[in-house]
């Protein structure tokens, strides 16, 4: 992939995903407010519901994974494959395909992100409890919280948004009967981790992982691997740091190998 091919892959990869961010930003703001709204009905911590942000999730990730895949295999792959969808058509293959990779994940994360806004909310009553404020006076506090706002649903969104769509381009690449290789591509401006910066360019077979560089922002965590940027897990089955995942705009390209004659070569 040369550099001119890798900047136009990755202005098509930033307006999809500043677009599918901007779109499920405000399901995700919708979700964060429905669970607000379960603790004022309750007053119980824990009957803040999971289903509003596991809803979202499922939807973005049967959505924007498919959607990025076919973009994907379109302008990066240039080539014919072997990719089986049997009677399903391509979109819902890519989602079944997601849903055995990554189905109990949504779940977890779903539960994650809940489990912080319980935390939130705790913290919340606690100093309500030193302050004397009223339940009420708690609830407004509530609804105007970083962590109930749009800019948390915006983090939620881009985070989620990258995850998927290059989890289901890797899912793609990985069943296309095709010896692939990937490149990570970075954002390239201030806001991008040194360690993404560092590693933008970099080609590999399909199967290795990233080895992310140190960083004073990921040096505490020692080693980490990335099969791709937003990959939640790393190869050796630990997960990977979140200071490496949440809000990163990165991409992954692909491209089929090729032998001496110029034909694809098949797995």
């Amino acid at each position: 992939m040369t550099q001119r091919e890798a900047q136009t892959y990755w202005n098509q990869w930033h307006a999809f995903q500043q677009r599918n961010e901007k779109r499920f930003a405000k399901e995700f703001y919708k979700a964060l407010q429905i669970q607000v709204r379960a603790f004022a009905r309750t007053q119980d911590v824990m009957q803040i519901p999971t289903f509003p942000i596991y809803t979202v999730l499922n939807k973005l990730y049967t959505v924007v994974a498919p959607k990025w895949a076919r973009i994907s295999r379109d302008q990066s792959l240039k080539a014919d494959d072997l990719f089986v969808t049997g009677r399903l058509g391509f979109n819902e293959r890519i989602v079944e395909l997601m849903r055995q990779y990554y189905g109990v994940n949504l779940l977890n994360d779903a539960e994650l992100m809940t489990q912080y806004s319980r935390e939130v909310i705790a913290r919340v009553l606690s100093q309500a409890a030193e302050t004397g404020a009223s339940f009420d006076d708690v609830v407004a506090e509530l609804l105007r919280h970083p962590e109930f706002s749009a800019m948390r649903a915006r983090r939620i969104a881009r985070t989620e948004t990258v995850t998927a769509a290059n989890a289901g381009a890797m899912v793609y690449a990985q069943n296309s009967g095709n010896v692939m290789e990937k490149v990570w591509i970075a954002v390239k401006d201030k806001r991008t981790r040194h360690s993404h910066r560092d590693i933008d360019g970099t080609r590999l077979d399909i199967d290795t992982a990233f080895n992310m560089p140190r960083s004073q922002q990921n040096a505490k965590y020692g080693d980490i691997s990335m099969q791709q940027p937003g990959a939640r897990q790393q190869p050796n089955g630990l997960p990977v740091p979140a200071v490496e995942v949440v809000n990163c705009r990165c991409t992954v390209a692909f491209q089929a190998k090729r032998d001496s004659r110029g034909n694809i070569i098949r797995r």
